[in-house]
C-alpha cells in the first residue's frame, strides 16, 4: 500500500493509522487463514466473508493485525531509518496517520509526502519488523541525537510554559491548591508563585509532572529563559538512556503539552515583530563607520576596514537586538531563541539587514547593505546581496 502521510496526535509511539480498505488487501491471506484454523470454515467461504467483509471476517483481522506489524518506508531511503516498523491501528481515512514525532527519522513532513507499507510474511521477518519499531531505535547510531524528539509548535509551546512571567508573590500551600486558583483566574499559569517553599510556575510545575522522578527538578536549570530546544534534547537524552521503558510516554505526553500550550498561550506573530528593533542606533553606528571611511583612499586597506568596521557594527547591533527584542516581548523572537524555528542570525537579516554578504568564492564584498529585509533593499543592495 502507499499514500500521503498525515499527522495523529492520539496514536501510540510505535503506532500507525493504516486505512482500512488498504488493511483488507494486506492481511488477506492471513484473515482467510485465521477462518479457516480457528473459525473451521472452507477455503472458499472464508474469501467470501473477506469480499464481503463480515463481522466474522472483521474480528480476524482485528486479530492478526496485533500480530503481525507492518514495515513502512519513505523515498528515498538514505539511511536505516527511511525503514521501520509499526504496529497497525485501523482508520477509516485514505491516508497513511504517523505520529508527530516519527518524522525526525524518516526527513518527513507533511506537505504531501508519501510512505509505503508492506506487510513481513514469515515468522523470521515479523521477528525482525518487532525490532525495527521506534521505540528499539531511540537514539540514531550515526549521530548519537534522539531519533524522536519534540520539534517545532511542540518546543515553542514547553518553552513557553517554563518561561517565568511575572512575580506575585502569591503563596500556595500545594500544587492541587494552585491549579484550584488558575482554574479560578486568580493565578496566571506563568505567574511566579511559591508552592510550599519553592518558587515555581504552574506551568513549571505541569512539565516536571510528566518527568520521572530523579528529573522533576530539570527545569530548574533554564529557569530564566525557559526550556530550549538544545536544553529539551538534553534532558530527553538523559531520560531516554536511563528510563528508555518510559520515553516513549513522557516524549508524548511533553508532545501533548507543549501543542496544547501553543495553542492556548497565543503562539503568533504580526508584521510588527519583523520592524527594526535597533533601527536609530544603526543609523548613527553607520554614520560614524562612513565618516572615519570617508577619510581613507579607496583601495584594498579601505576595504579591509569596511569589513572590520562593519562586522564589530554587526555584532554589536545584534547584542543590543537581543536585549530589546527580550524586553519587548518579540513573538518572532521567542520563536528563534526557543530553537523552536530559524537561527538568530536569519531574523538579524530580515530585521536589520545582511549587512556584509560573502560572493561565490567565500571573500567578503566589500560593501554594506544598510538596510533589512523587512525595510526593503534599494537597486544596489538587492543586487549585491544576489549575488552574495
Amino acid at each position: 500500500a502507499r499514500s500521503i502521510i498525515t499527522p495523529d496526535p492520539t496514536l501510540d509511539f510505535d503506532e500507525i493509522g493504516l486505512p482500512e480498505v488498504a488493511a483488507w488487501d494486506l492481511y488477506k491471506p492471513f484473515i482467510i487463514h485465521r477462518l479457516t484454523t480457528q473459525w473451521m470454515m472452507k477455503p472458499l467461504d472464508a474469501k467470501l466473508e473477506v469480499e464481503k467483509r463480515s463481522a466474522t471476517a472483521r474480528r480476524a483481522l482485528e486479530l492478526v493485525i496485533r500480530e503481525r506489524p507492518v514495515i513502512v518506508k519513505r523515498d528515498p531511503v538514505l539511511h536505516q531509518y527511511g525503514v521501520m516498523a509499526f504496529n497497525p491501528r485501523l482508520t477509516q481515512d485514505k491516508t497513511i496517520s504517523i505520529h508527530p514525532l516519527a518524522t525526525t527519522p524518516f526527513n518527513a513532513d507533511f506537505d504531501g509526502d508519501k510512505m509505503g507499507v508492506f506487510l513481513p510474511i514469515t515468522t523470521e521477518a515479523v521477528e525482525e519488523a518487532r525490532d525495527m519499531l521506534p521505540s528499539r531505535h531511540l537514539f540514531n547510531q550515526a549521530t548519537g541525537r534522539l531519533n524522536f524528539r519534540p520539534e517545532h509548535e511542540m518546543t515553542l509551546g514547553l518553552h513557553m510554559l517554563s518561561t517565568p512571567g511575572k512575580a506575585t508573590g502569591k503563596k500556595f500551600a500545594t500544587l492541587d491548591e494552585l491549579r484550584f486558583a488558575y482554574k479560578g483566574g486568580k493565578a496566571g499559569i506563568t505567574d511566579i508563585v511559591h508552592v510550599g517553599p519553592r518558587e515555581t510556575t504552574l506551568g513549571r510545575e505541569l512539565i516536571s509532572s510528566l518527568l520521572p522522578p530523579p528529573y522533576r527538578d530539570s527545569t530548574a536549570a533554564s529557569r530564566a529563559t525557559g526550556l530550549t530546544q538544545k536544553r529539551l534534547e538534553e534532558l530527553l537524552g538523559e531520560i531516554a538512556r536511563t528510563h528508555p521503558g518510559k520515553y516513549p510516554e513522557v516524549a508524548d505526553s511533553l508532545k501533548n503539552l507543549g501543542n496544547d500550550a501553543a495553542y492556548r498561550l497565543g503562539a503568533s506573530f504580526t508584521l510588527k515583530d519583523f520592524a527594526p528593533a535597533v533601527r536609530v542606533e544603526r543609523g548613527a553606528l553607520y554614520k560614524k563607520i562612513d565618516q572615519a571611511l570617508a577619510k581613507m583612499p579607496r583601495g584594498p586597506a579601505r576595504d579591509e576596514k569596511l569589513v572590520s568596521f562593519y562586522m564589530q557594527a554587526q555584532r554589536a547591533l545584534s547584542a543590543l537586538q537581543t536585549t530589546r527584542m527580550t524586553e519587548n516581548g518579540n513573538a518572532v523572537f521567542r520563536m528563534v531563541s526557543s530553537g523552536a524555528r530559524a537561527k538568530p542570525e536569519q531574523l538579524f537579516q530580515i530585521t536589520n539587514g545582511p549587512t556584509l554578504v560573502t560572493d561565490g568564492t567565500g571573500r567578503i564584498v566589500p560593501h554594506a547593505i544598510k538596510k533589512s529585509f523587512s525595510e526593503g533593499l534599494d537597486f544596489s543592495a538587492w543586487w549585491i546581496h544576489l549575488h552574495g
